[in-house]
């Protein structure tokens, strides 16, 4: 049987506050198919997780809630993505299970593009994101390269992850790419991406 197609939003450039509002939106719509899109920074900027009081002044860079949980990040020259499904699809919906599974999948796109990581098994918890890392998180030379948060809604999940790709001497294009191809490896699934379909999504 012929899984219906996700849908992909090509990787793209923006400020904050519609990086971050396009993923809420997202969830909220409660839309009945899985959305996987990628985004960058076009200005440095920090988020914060929902449960989170706002920061105080940190380099004078303006700061967005998340609809997820998590700790503050330093957006700037990172590379971030968001999926989007409904329960019951291909992704567990237990929250350890869910979280490193994806970042099973991101470590074996690195690893297609010659950059070995390993996955955290311990807990630390801090304010901040990549101070901290928690079992299931990404390591590259020991240090915490790839995190994210979840949220979920009624019967929605939504997880955004974060990857400093500066830190790994690599494209992120080439990453975008290879991310798309472990995906569709790893749940056999198709994307149908169309303009009038992006368009749709961040027009909701």
């Amino acid at each position: 049987m012929t899984k219906p197609p996700w849908r992909l939003i090509p990787h793209e450039t923006g400020e904050g506050v519609h990086n971050l509002g396009l993923d809420a939106h997202l969830l909220n719509e409660e839309l009945p198919f899985p959305i996987l899109r990628f985004y960058s920074w076009s200005s440095p900027c920090i988020s914060y997780g929902y449960f989170q009081a706002p920061p105080s002044s940190q380099k004078n860079l303006p700061a967005y809630r998340r609809v997820t949980g998590g700790g503050i990040v330093f957006h700037d020259r990172d590379l971030t993505y968001s999926l989007t499904v409904p329960r019951n699809s291909v992704l567990p919906w237990s929250v350890k299970r869910s979280y490193k599974e994806i970042h099973r999948m991101i470590q074996h796109a690195l690893d297609l593009l010659g950059v070995q990581v390993s996955q955290c098994t311990e807990e630390h918890r801090g304010d901040f994101c990549f101070e901290s890392p928690v079992a299931g998180d990404l390591l590259y030379e020991g240090k915490k390269i790839a995190g994210a948060a979840q949220r979920r809604k009624g019967n929605h999940l939504l997880h955004q992850g974060t990857i400093l790709v500066e830190h790994l001497g690599i494209d992120r294009l080439r990453l975008v790419g290879a991310m798309i191809e472990e995906f569709k490896r790893t749940y056999q699934i198709t994307f149908e991406t169309s303009q009038n379909e992006k368009s749709h999504l961040i027009s909701i």
